[in-house]
């Protein structure tokens, strides 16, 4: 469905922009931009925010004319609700409740809704872009999506026979169980080629792997890994096709353990295998779930909600994987999804995971220093609660 917004509408919105969010100095990067989506059944819409010369965040929000859906937990157990452009001319959401995506045309001032368009799958959590195909995670009915970009027109179009249902119990064998365990996709991306789709599938302790032809449909086999430790949630590339994996280890009573770790894996091009290199790593934090990277890939960082830490991690040539500090700083309140502008710095999605304490959620703002750790810069305070997603330019 092409969307009727209009320049108008976008002029309001950047009207309604809040100014001086921060104080002068806060943002370190000028120019840096930041989006996150607010997930909410009355009507989703993207809170934007830009750094101004004098060094403020100023805000401004713009309509998916999607919904999302209103959970009782303050953000919604998924990775990568927005997704944008290589470069970094397009911005693409998930709108949960109207099980559809949404496309955006990142302007000078703002956003620019292109198109959007509903998909066969229920409840649409992560979504992944290369080369101007987009793939989206279902958690509803645990399957994916792809889509066909037209920067020429902001169009967005299903891919035929790009559907598929993912069987999270099928170990390298083919698409032909469906989970009907809710809530089991937490993220869907692309290698770095754009060949293969990684997917972790939290409750059922796996990560798939789906090889794509060259027209981007999925082939008949998913090869399954069982995830090094419970519960893979978050993960980001390295170089050379490790994987970066956070587990949020959930126990036998689905209760969060203070035993979260990262592991890495090798993801060989040919069969779309992943091979595991470093084993669990244990975090010291609890519920580990969301990670970013720097621009080499050689450090991430995750964020543990229950434990309100930021950890780092080195990944090393082959791949290895060591702690570098458990806490490299902290959030209140409990922080989630997590980005990196620029590879200076470090922004962090917090939300209260009790709505009736406290009702608002921030954005964290840490300079990443020359020896990758981590100070405190700026908040940017009293946000909706229920955002999901998080990407910075």
């Amino acid at each position: 469905m092409k969307s009727t917004f209009t320049l108008s509408t976008l002029t309001l919105a950047i009207l309604a922009s809040i100014p001086a969010l921060t104080t002068a100095g806060d943002c370190p990067l000028p120019g840096t931009a930041i989006y996150t989506l607010h997930n909410d059944s009355k009507g989703n819409e993207i809170l934007g925010f830009s750094c101004t010369k004098e060094g403020n965040f100023n805000q401004f929000k713009v309509a998916t004319n999607g919904s999302g859906t209103d959970l009782d937990s303050a953000y919604l157990v998924s990775s990568g609700a927005l997704a944008m452009s290589q470069n970094e001319k397009y911005l693409f959401a998930v709108n949960p409740g109207s099980n559809s995506v949404s496309a955006f045309l990142i302007t000078e001032n703002g956003l620019e809704l292109l198109d959007v368009e509903p998909e066969p799958g229920v409840r649409p959590v992560s979504i992944t872009f290369h080369d101007n195909i987009l793939y989206v995670g279902n958690s509803g009915d645990n399957s994916i999506v792809g889509f066909k970009f037209s920067p020429a027109n902001g169009s967005l179009t299903v891919l035929p026979n790009s559907y598929r249902k993912i069987s999270p119990r099928t170990e390298n064998k083919g698409l032909i169980e469906y989970s009907s365990d809710p809530l089991d996709i937490a993220q869907i991306s692309f290698n770095g080629d754009g060949n293969t789709l990684i997917i972790s599938q939290r409750k059922v302790n796996r990560i798939s792997t789906v090889m794509l032809d060259a027209d981007k449909i999925p082939a008949n086999i998913v090869y399954s890994t069982t995830s090094s430790d419970p519960s893979p949630f978050g993960f980001a590339f390295a170089k050379r096709d490790v994987l970066l994996v956070t587990h949020e280890y959930l126990d036998t009573a689905g209760k969060n353990t203070p035993n979260s770790s990262a592991g890495t894996y090798k993801l060989d091009p040919v069969t779309g295998q992943l091979n595991k290199i470093s084993g669990a790593l244990a975090s010291g934090q609890t519920a580990t779930c969301w990670t970013a990277s720097t621009p080499d890939g050689q450090v991430f960082y995750a964020t543990s909600p229950l434990t309100s830490a930021i950890s780092s991690y080195n990944v090393g040539f082959d791949g290895a994987l060591t702690l570098r500090q458990s806490k490299a700083a902290s959030t209140d309140p409990v922080p989630s999804d997590v980005a990196i502008a620029n590879g200076r710095t470090l922004f962090t999605i917090n939300s209260s995971n009790n709505i009736d304490k406290l009702g608002k959620s921030s954005i964290s703002v840490f300079h990443i220093n020359d020896d990758f750790t981590l100070s405190a810069v700026a908040t940017i305070p009293n946000l909706p609660i229920n955002l999901m997603g998080l990407v910075a330019r």
